[in-house]
Parts: C-alpha cells; sequence; structure tokens
C-alpha cells in the first residue's frame, strides 16, 4: 500500500529525470552535429590551406623562369594563371567563413538556465585568422606589384629591389600560412578537449540512463513512446563517436607543417600527418626512426646540439634551417622551430615544428649567384624614389666611378659624381617627376657625362625604367673606352673632312653608273645645291652634253689609270653654266672601281683671259700714249698712240730709256721725285714737256706706277701719258679771261658801291621834298603824286642800301660783331613797324606764344635787317590769310639753337624755282611782266647775313599754299 501511494510521486520524479535525460541526449546530438560541421569547415579550410601553399611556391620559381628566358609576355601569362589561382582558393575560404560564433545549444545563443556547460563556446573563426589571410592577401597582391615592376625594368638577368621585395613578401605569406595552420590547430585541439568533455558527459547520461532505466521499464511499462524517445537519444549520442572519428581523422591533416616530438637521443614519439607523409611511414612505425637521421650527414650534429639546446633551456623557443633527406632520397632544406615540454608520461622532450623552405632556399642561392654576377658587371645601377633619395646602388659602382656604395646613396648621387651641382640638381628634379610619372621617361639610351672619385672624367651610357611604387631604375654602363676610340675616330674623320672640305677644288666621286658617292664642301658651295641634294643625284646631271661626251669618250684612258684633263661647262642649281677644268682618274674605294673628278672652277680665269684680250686691244686702241719698262726703266712695250705723239719707231724706242724725250725745260727735281715715289711702290702723276723726234715740244700728263708680283716686288713700270699741249693752251687763254673778269667784277663793286653813295644823298632830298609836298598841298590829284614821289624814293633807297649790302659781302667789307641779344625786343619792334602793311592788305598778321626772353649769339644789324626783309616779304606775297611768327629752341647736334619761323598764307614757290630764289638779281618772275616789284636781292642779303652770323636757312613752300621760312640762330 505504502508504494502504491508513493507511487505517483515516483512515476512524475521518473518523468522529470528521464525528460532530462532526454534534453541532454537531444543538446548532445545538437552539439555533436555542431562539431562536425565545425570539423568539415576545419577540413575545407585545411585542405584550401594546403593548395595554397602549392601555386604559391611556385610564385619564386617563377621569376627564375622569367630570367632565363627573357620572354615579358609568356611569364605574365603564367603569373597571372597562378595568381588567378591564388585568389580564387583565398575567396573561397572567405565563403567558407559566415559567422564567427556558433550558437551554444539548440536552443540559441542563451542557453537555459537548467544547461550551463561550457561546450564549444569558443569562436568558429577569430579574427587573428581572419587577419592571417588578410595578411596572405596583400602579400600576394605585393609581389604581384613586385613581379610587374620586375617585368617592366626589363633586366632580366640582374638582381634588383623588386626581386628582393617579392623574395620578403613570399616569406611573409608562408610565414603567415604557417600561423593559420598553427591557428587551426590550436583550435582542433581545443574543439578535443570540447570532445573529449562531450564523452565524459556522454558516459554520464548514459550512466544514469543505466540506473534509471530499471525503474523506468518497470514504473512506466505503459509509456513506450518515452522509451523509444530515449533510444533516439542514444543513438543520437552513438553519431557522437562517428563524428569523433571524423574528427580524429581530420585533426592529424590540419597543417602542412610537419611536427615531431623528439627526445634527448632523437626517438620519435609522435607526428602529424604531414610528417608522417615526409617520412613515407605509418605511426605504428614511427618509433622505429631515429630523427637525427632524418638529417643531412653534414647537418647531424647541429641538430644534436640544437636539441640538447632546447632541453637545457626549458621551455624557450629556438629557430634554425637545416638541410634533411626525404623518402626519395632528396635533399631539402627545412625551416623549424624547437621548444622543451613535459608530456603525459612526464618525459622532457622537444616539439618540433617543420617547414619545407627548400624552394626559398633556390631562390636564395639564386639572388645570391645574381647578386655576384651583379657585382661583376660593367653597370651602375641605382634605384631612386620620388624625392630623388637613392635607395639602391649596385657594388660595381666601386670598379666604374670609384665610389663606396654608401657613398652615393640618400643624395649621394647628387653630391659626389658631378662637376657641376647646377646641374645635378636639374637632373634630381627630373629624377623625381620621372619618378611619379609627371615626366616621360627616355625610351633610348642617352649619354652622360659624371665624374670618378678621382676626378677623372666617365662616360656613362644611360637608360631608365619606371619601377613599382614610384620608383626610377637608372642603368648606366661604362663607355670612356669606347667613348675615347670613338672620339679618336671621329678625330680622325674630322682631320679628313676638314681637309677634305678645306681644298679649294671641288672633288666629285661617283661609280661606274654615275650616281655621286661623296663630294666635298667646295662642290655644293659651287653648285649652289645642298650636300644631300647632290648626294641624290647623277654626275650627268650636272654635266653639259658635251663634257660628258668627252668624259666617255675617254673612259678607256680613265680604266687604264691615265689621269684625264678636260675643259668644259657643268651647270649649276639655278641653271646658269659655268666653266670649268677637271683632273678624272679611276681608284678603288670601298671595294669597287670609283672616279675621283677635280673639278676648278676657271670661269674667272676665262674672263681674265677675255679681258686682258680686251685690255690689250683697249691698249693698242687708247688715245693715251703708254709705256711699259723693267725696273731699270728700259722700255718693252709701247701703244701705237706714244709713236703717233712721238714720232718714234717700235724699233727706235724698244730697248731704250724714256729719257729720250726728255725737253731739258722740266727741273732735274721733278725727276727725282717722279723716282723716289714709284720705287717706294707709289702711284706718281704730273706734267712734263717733252721733245719729239723731229725736235717739237708738246706737253704730257703722265701718271706712272710699280707693277707688283704676289710677293710684293716690283717687276715693271707703267705710264699712261696723255697728250695735253692743246688743253695747255686753253688753260693760258682761260686763265687771261679769268684775270679780266675779276677785275671786271672788281671795278663791278666799285662802281655800284660809288653809285649807291651817288644815289643816296639825292634820294634824301627828293623823299624829303617829297614828304613835305604831301603834307603842305591840298589838292588830292598833287598830293598822291608827291606820295608817289615818296614811295618810289624809298624803294630806290632800299635798292640801294640792298645792292650796297651785296657789295659789302661780295667785297669781303662786311662787319660781324656778334654779341648776346633778346631777340624778342627787336621781333616786336619790327613787327609794329610792319603791322599797318599787313592792315592795308587786309590780312592776319600773329607773333604766336612768343616767349618773354630768347638770348642768341647774333650781330644786331644783320639780324634786323635779316628778319626784316623776311617779315616783308612774307606780307609781300600773301593776298589772303595772314602772316604768323613763331620762335622754339631746340637741340641740334648737341648745340642749343632758336628756330625762328615766319609762316604765310601767298603765292608759294614753285619746287624747280627753289634752287633760283638765293641768287641775286632773280626773281621766281622775271621780265616786265613780272608780278611784283623788287631788285631779288632780299633772300640773297638774308641767306648771306644769316650765315656770316653761324645759323642756317630753309625754306619750304606749296604753290598756292604759303611758305615757311625757318632762320636757325646761335642760341646764348
Amino acid at each position: 500500500m505504502e508504494f502504491k501511494r508513493k507511487s505517483p510521486f515516483f512515476v512524475l520524479f521518473l518523468f522529470i529525470v528521464v525528460g532530462l535525460f532526454i534534453y541532454w541526449a537531444v543538446d548532445l546530438y545538437y552539439q555533436s552535429h555542431s562539431l562536425h560541421e565545425n570539423l568539415k569547415k576545419y577540413e575545407s579550410l585545411t585542405d584550401k590551406l594546403s593548395r595554397l601553399i602549392i601555386p604559391l611556391e611556385g610564385l619564386p620559381a617563377e621569376v627564375g623562369l622569367f630570367s632565363i628566358e627573357k620572354n615579358a609576355e609568356a611569364a605574365n601569362a603564367r603569373w597571372r594563371s597562378k595568381l588567378v589561382s591564388l585568389r580564387a582558393i583565398l575567396n573561397s575560404m572567405d565563403s567558407i567563413i559566415v559567422d564567427k560564433k556558433q550558437p551554444d545549444s539548440l536552443f540559441g545563443t542563451e542557453s537555459p538556465t537548467v544547461y550551463l556547460q561550457p561546450y564549444l563556446k569558443i569562436e568558429f573563426i577569430d579574427s587573428t585568422f581572419t587577419n592571417s589571410l588578410k595578411s596572405i592577401d596583400q602579400s600576394i597582391l605585393r609581389m604581384n606589384e613586385h613581379f610587374q615592376g620586375i617585368i617592366k625594368s626589363q633586366y632580366f638577368n640582374r638582381t634588383t629591389e623588386q626581386q628582393n621585395n617579392l623574395r620578403k613578401d613570399y616569406l611573409l605569406a608562408v610565414d603567415q600560412i604557417a600561423n593559420a595552420e598553427n591557428h587551426l590547430n590550436q583550435k582542433q585541439k581545443i574543439l578535443n578537449e570540447e570532445q573529449h568533455g562531450l564523452w565524459n558527459n556522454v558516459r554520464y547520461v548514459f550512466a544514469g540512463a543505466i540506473l534509471f532505466g530499471f525503474f523506468f521499464f518497470i514504473s512506466a511499462y505503459k509509456s513506450r513512446k518515452k522509451i523509444n524517445s530515449i533510444i533516439k537519444s542514444a543513438e543520437s549520442v552513438s553519431a557522437i563517436t562517428d563524428v569523433d572519428q571524423i574528427v580524429k581523422e581530420k585533426i592529424n591533416d590540419v597543417n602542412a607543417v610537419m611536427e615531431f616530438t623528439v627526445d634527448k637521443k632523437g626517438n620519435i614519439y609522435s607526428s602529424n600527418k604531414h610528417g608522417l607523409k615526409k617520412l613515407g611511414v605509418d605511426e605504428s612505425k614511427l618509433k622505429t626512426f631515429n630523427y637525427f637521421k632524418l638529417y643531412h650527414e653534414e647537418d647531424r650534429k647541429k641538430i644534436e646540439d640544437l636539441i640538447e639546446k632546447c632541453i637545457d633551456n626549458f621551455g624557450k623557443v629556438f629557430s634554425w634551417q637545416l638541410r634533411k633527406v626525404d623518402n626519395n632520397k632528396k635533399e631539402i632544406w627545412v625551416k623549424e622551430t624547437g621548444r622543451s615540454f613535459r608530456d603525459v608520461y612526464r618525459r622532457t622532450v622537444v616539439k618540433i615544428e617543420s617547414t619545407d623552405i627548400t624552394e626559398e632556399k633556390k631562390l636564395e642561392e639564386q639572388i645570391e649567384l645574381q647578386q655576384q654576377i651583379l657585382s661583376k658587371v660593367a653597370s651602375v645601377i641605382l634605384v631612386s624614389d620620388s624625392e630623388a633619395q637613392i635607395r639602391y646602388v649596385s657594388p660595381s659602382v666601386k670598379d666604374i666611378l670609384g665610389y663606396e656604395t654608401s657613398e652615393l646613396l640618400g643624395n649621394g648621387w647628387w653630391e659626389n659624381p658631378w662637376y657641376d651641382l647646377k646641374d645635378a640638381e636639374k637632373e634630381k628634379e627630373i629624377a623625381k617627376e620621372r619618378a611619379l610619372g609627371l615626366t616621360p621617361i627616355n625610351s633610348k639610351p642617352y649619354e652622360r657625362f659624371v665624374k670618378k672619385k678621382d676626378s677623372s672624367p666617365s662616360w656613362v651610357l644611360w637608360q631608365e625604367a619606371k619601377g613599382i611604387s614610384n620608383m626610377l631604375i637608372s642603368v648606366g654602363t661604362d663607355i670612356t673606352d669606347s667613348k675615347e676610340k670613338e672620339k679618336a675616330l671621329i678625330d680622325s674623320e674630322n682631320r679628313y673632312r676638314l681637309l677634305f672640305d678645306s681644298l679649294g677644288d671641288s672633288i666629285f666621286i661617283y661609280d661606274n653608273s654615275g650616281e655621286i658617292s661623296e663630294i666635298n664642301k667646295a662642290a655644293y658651295q659651287l653648285l649652289g645645291y645642298t650636300r644631300d641634294e647632290l648626294l641624290k643625284m647623277d654626275i650627268s646631271d650636272i654635266q653639259s652634253t658635251q663634257l660628258h661626251m668627252d668624259l666617255k669618250a675617254n673612259e678607256p684612258s680613265l680604266r687604264s689609270g691615265k689621269q684625264i684633263l678636260n675643259e668644259g661647262k657643268i651647270k649649276e642649281k639655278s641653271g646658269n653654266m659655268i666653266d670649268v677644268e677637271l683632273s678624272s682618274r679611276m681608284m678603288r674605294m670601298d671595294g669597287k672601281q670609283v672616279v675621283l673628278s677635280i673639278v676648278r672652277d676657271i670661269t674667272k680665269r676665262k674672263l681674265d683671259e677675255q679681258q686682258i684680250r680686251m685690255l690689250s686691244h683697249a691698249i693698242e686702241q687708247s688715245p693715251a700714249s703708254v709705256i711699259i719698262t723693267e725696273p731699270d726703266g728700259t722700255t718693252i712695250y709701247v701703244n701705237p698712240k706714244f709713236l703717233e705723239v712721238t714720232g718714234y719707231e717700235f724699233e727706235e724706242i724698244i730697248g731704250k730709256n724714256p729719257s729720250i724725250l726728255k725737253s731739258g725745260k722740266s727741273p732735274q727735281q721733278k725727276y727725282k721725285d717722279l723716282w723716289d715715289t714709284i720705287t717706294s711702290g707709289n702711284l706718281w702723276r704730273g706734267e712734263f714737256l717733252n721733245k719729239k723726234k723731229n725736235g717739237d715740244f708738246y706737253w704730257e700728263m703722265a701718271s706712272i706706277s710699280p707693277i707688283k708680283n704676289n710677293e710684293g716686288k716690283i717687276t715693271n713700270y707703267i705710264a699712261i701719258k696723255e697728250d695735253i699741249t692743246e688743253r695747255k693752251n686753253w688753260e693760258v687763254q682761260l686763265r687771261q679771261a679769268k684775270d679780266k673778269a675779276e677785275e671786271m667784277n672788281r671795278l663791278k663793286s666799285i662802281f655800284l658801291y660809288n653809285m649807291s653813295h651817288e644815289f643816296r644823298t639825292p634820294m634824301i632830298g627828293i623823299i624829303g621834298y617829297a614828304d613835305i609836298l604831301k603834307d603842305e598841298i591840298e589838292e588830292l590829284e598833287l598830293r598822291d603824286i608827291a606820295t608817289n614821289i615818296s614811295l618810289s624814293g624809298k624803294r630806290l633807297t632800299d635798292t640801294l642800301n640792298l645792292v650796297l649790302d651785296l657789295t659789302k659781302i661780295e667785297s669781303g667789307e662786311l662787319e660781324v660783331s656778334s654779341e648776346q641779344i633778346n631777340l624778342i625786343e627787336i621781333i616786336n619792334e619790327i613787327s609794329t613797324s610792319l603791322e599797318k602793311a599787313a592792315a592795308e592788305k587786309n590780312i592776319s598778321f600773329n607773333l604766336k606764344d612768343l616767349p618773354e626772353s630768347a638770348q642768341a649769339i647774333v650781330d644786331k644789324r644783320l639780324f634786323e635787317d635779316a628778319f626784316y626783309h623776311v617779315l616783308q616779304n612774307g606780307i609781300k606775297f600773301t593776298k589772303e590769310g595772314g602772316v604768323e611768327v613763331l620762335l622754339t629752341k631746340e637741340i641740334i647736334r648737341d648745340n642749343n639753337y632758336i628756330l625762328l619761323k615766319v609762316r604765310d598764307t601767298g603765292i608759294g614757290i614753285e619746287p624747280e624755282f627753289m634752287d633760283l630764289i638765293f641768287e641775286p638779281f632773280r626773281q621766281v618772275s622775271e621780265g616786265n611782266d613780272r608780278a611784283f616789284e623788287g631788285a631779288g636781292l632780299g633772300l640773297t642779303i638774308v641767306k648771306k647775313f644769316i650765315e656770316a652770323m653761324k645759323g642756317k636757312i630753309v625754306i619750304k613752300s606749296t604753290p598756292g599754299k604759303g611758305t615757311l621760312v625757318t632762320m636757325i640762330l646761335p642760341a646764348a
């Protein structure tokens, strides 16, 4: 009865326990399923990491292949293929990483409080692994940049900075892969621990299930559905066993890194799958191997010492690189790390993680070999950045320029091997721009002149290429020796060309077909062509038809080795034909027969010959006597005119001295002066009174000069004589006529002077009485008569004054007394006296903007008379308009002058009469029909007065518009 009373409670308790077991079983199933999924992802990641290392290891080898074959396109294609493969693997790895945290249980991230066991609490992939993948990706991208830089640099067999950087990034990527694999390994170890705890819980569940199962079947035999549920839970738990097996299988293949656990003697206790694969054995035979024997016999002692060192330094990590021998007896290089620890059996062992770096070592050896080769080549390699700082200098610079590499790094290249620092700074700026891509890089090599360390000059053939990351790669090859040889060759060619071109005669070289192959400077200058134009022509293009035929006829003689002389004509570029003399012969040049033709322009010689013939004919026909003598005076030639004048025969004078013509009436000193002059090389001119053969005397005008050779030595004398007997007679008559004319002019001046005085005295009385009558007579007609008498008297007086002034000037009796005078006062005074005359003609009269003072050095009386005549003429010849007076100051030829101008609007002067107006007694209109009265002496007197005061008068006139008279006077 008691059991019955308690059975409901027991059944309730049993149901609670069974439900809890079922919950645990379901949760364990979910966790096993999650663990299984994680292991599948770990398997995929591990597999992809293993696949990643294969194409990655091939990248450095690709650089080696590229260096050998020098085929940028093929290498780039293979590189791109491997790069695409790498990026695809990385992208597929990213696709696996969907979330970073898995739920803790079936119920999500927040587990019920009834179950707090911390299973699968770790994140699936944390930031460390993700960053490793990013670092690998970045390293691969940088490797691609470096490889592209290597391709663009086009220096396939030399170590460059890009190759070094590529190697560094390759090693970094390998290390990052190893780190990622280690990271997965650690995560798997955590999963193993969780799996171990999971299996302990499974055991607890099974034990509990067995304990309560009996009571469950007794008390709940009617609840078969619950039993079936527990069976399903058990089946779920059994599934965990399958998951555990999968985990064990995959954990050993997580990492490509070989792992070994060894003791001090080299006994191997454990190894991962990759290590077993490298050894070529299964795990059961692992203990039969000694770890030290896996190494190259030369490195066994080293590994023994390193293992002992790890054990002695417990827990400390050591790294080394040694050689191993794989299961195929092939030598490989490994990079290893070792750390001592105590295993579960409390033994002190060393855990070794080993990575195959054979390919890396091969790359290092290749780089070292390239470095050795690079140090031996006769080239300087510079790498500069965007600031023109030298980042790398090849060691060969020591042998080429004498500098250490350290001396040229930084700014050293710009401070040392340059003669001119300004040029260095300029090149430095250009290098910056080229590194940044702002300035195009020279596609062709160019020469550069630099300074060695011992200050001696060096020529370098320079070539540049754009590197990665704004780097500029420059390669210079020492060409000093070849430059010197080239210079010597150029100097030799220049000397040949200078000699060839300095020849005054033209030289043509042409082959049998007539094609011109060489010419000198005189040749193309002679014809007016350019050098290039002539070298494209045929020799027949410039020869006249006759000359070409003559040369063709002489070809047999040329082929026999004879030198042929010809005269003919050749054609200039303009089409003109010139006379030439040709000297031609055949010779061999550059392995073929050519004709060397020396052409001399004989145009001048032809003209000279023609001129000689013409001169000879002219001398023969000359109206003057010509006689040529030897230096001692012996006659060697006389022309017919000489024989005609002297009456001698040719035979009578040749070989004789011209002294036979002496009359004895010329002074002996004249002959002495003649010989002194001509023997000193100068021309002598003079007159002789000579005697003909018949005894008659005659006058000769002789011009005697020496004839000199090219050395300046007198070889002959030539005398050209003109019979001037008749001219001498005319001279006597002219001299007599001149004397009479001068006497008549003197008498005229005396007569005019006397007559002026004689006329002036009665004219004063006539004018005076006429003025009195004009004032006293009241009858208008008689008053007009008196006025006309007064005006006529004054006009006659003015004329007499002008005649008197002219006679003084011509007789030289004009006195000039210049002093400093203010011209304004005189101008105002004379202008006032003539205003009435202007008003009577109803014309304007202006003094325009005259200054208060204008000081000049003049004779007061002469200036007054000159200005009066000029102003009076302006009023006199102006019918309409007016007269204007202006005054300015100017500097003429560094001297100060006053320019007094009188401008009228009168009748003007015709151009053909401008020279006439200054002649005495001349007017533009002359005779009884002249338009204006006057003696024609006004402007003559004005001009002579102005010139007497060291001035000048200038007249500009336009017929019908007026005249401008300018008097230029020296200023004070």
